[in-house]
Formats: structure tokens, C-alpha cells, sequence
């Protein structure tokens, strides 16, 4: 049954609920299923038992959703330095640089985002369907943080394209992609020396 609650004291750990059938019911905080104490107007749903309330709820539709309070916990966690600091930063950073292939991405950038990629695309191997889908959201990144990769040794983004001859080309591309930042160059000043 639904209800509104009419009082709540503290001290006895009890209260009074207005049933939908206008009845009152008393309850006790034993039956009481919300992690949150309850409030005065507060609407509910219960079990009726003679003129007792059990088994009492806050009505889901009175839960109010904060959004700006669950984005500044979530904006808690990403901004603190055990984030910041860690591996799997670097996966972040290249999913929100999602369409930038200007600029230029350090061999950490690139290799912590292509472990943890692998690493979710092997989880997700075990349900096809899951897998394509995170294949097919995260080609664009993918490929987004490779050119920057290659910028960031003064090559053109087009030399990713040496991928499709067989062997020898993934073999050039690995070359490229675990060698050291250059000094500055054309695409940008050198990451290292940025973000020191």
C-alpha cells in the first residue's frame, strides 16, 4: 500500500503513516528498508498489518535524482591524483582527445592506451556481440592516437597506412611507435617537456 508519512520521532525510533485507504498506521524503525532515515511528508510504500506498517519503502518515484551531485563525485575521482598519476590515465586522456589527430601523443599515451584496449577487448571477447561494439567505438581513438604517435616523432599520420603491407609493414609502425619524442617540430612542442 501507499503512503505519506505524518510524523517520526528519533527518541522512540517510531512513527505514523498515512495510508492511501486513510487510515493511520504506526511503525517502528525495524521495519523501516531505507538507508535514509525518514522524513515527515515523506511518500511510501508498505505492507499494512491491522494498524501496523511493515516492510516500508520509499516510493521509488519520490527519490529525487541530483545529477550535479553525481557529476561532482564522479569529478571527484577523475580529478584526483591517484587517477591523474596512474596507467590507466592515459586510456582516459585518449578517449576524450576521441576525434583529435592534430598534436602529438607520448609512447606512454600510446602504449597504456593500447594495453588497456587489448585487455577490455580480450574480456569482451567472451560476449561477441559486447566486443564489436567496443571495437567499433574505440577504432576512431585508436586510430586518432597512432597519427599522434607518429607526430610525435615528426612523421605524417599518412605513414600509418604502411600497416596494410603485409609483415613488413606492422613491423616499420612498431619501430616508429616505440621510439622517443622528438624535440619540437611541426605538430607541436615536445609532450615531455609540456606537461614537466
Amino acid at each position: 500500500m501507499k503512503g505519506k508519512i505524518l510524523d517520526y520521532s528519533i527518541q522512540n525510533s517510531s512513527g505514523i503513516i498515512s495510508g492511501e485507504d486513510g487510515n493511520r498506521y504506526e511503525f517502528s524503525n525495524e521495519e523501516w528498508k531505507s538507508n535514509k532515515a525518514p522524513k515527515v511528508n515523506q511518500k511510501v510504500d508498505f505492507e499494512a498489518d491491522d494498524k501496523i506498517a511493515k516492510g516500508i519503502y520509499l516510493e521509488t518515484s519520490n527519490v529525487p535524482f541530483d545529477s550535479d551531485d553525481l557529476k561532482s563525485k564522479f569529478s571527484d575521482v577523475a580529478d584526483s591524483d591517484i587517477v591523474k598519476n596512474s596507467p590507466l590515465s592515459w586510456y582516459f586522456t585518449v578517449l576524450k582527445k576521441y576525434l583529435v589527430f592534430n598534436g602529438r601523443a607520448t609512447r606512454s599515451e600510446y602504449w597504456y592506451y593500447g594495453l588497456f584496449n587489448s585487455i577490455i577487448i580480450l574480456v569482451l571477447a567472451f560476449i561477441p556481440i559486447l566486443d564489436i561494439l567496443y571495437i567499433l567505438a574505440t577504432f576512431l581513438p585508436s586510430i586518432a592516437v597512432s597519427i599522434r604517435r607518429l607526430h610525435d616523432i615528426g612523421k605524417s599520420g599518412w605513414w600509418l597506412l604502411i600497416n596494410l603491407i603485409p609483415i613488413v609493414g606492422p613491423l616499420v609502425l612498431l619501430y616508429f611507435t616505440v621510439l622517443d619524442s622528438k624535440e619540437d617540430n611541426k605538430y607541436g612542442v615536445n609532450p615531455k617537456v609540456a606537461t614537466a
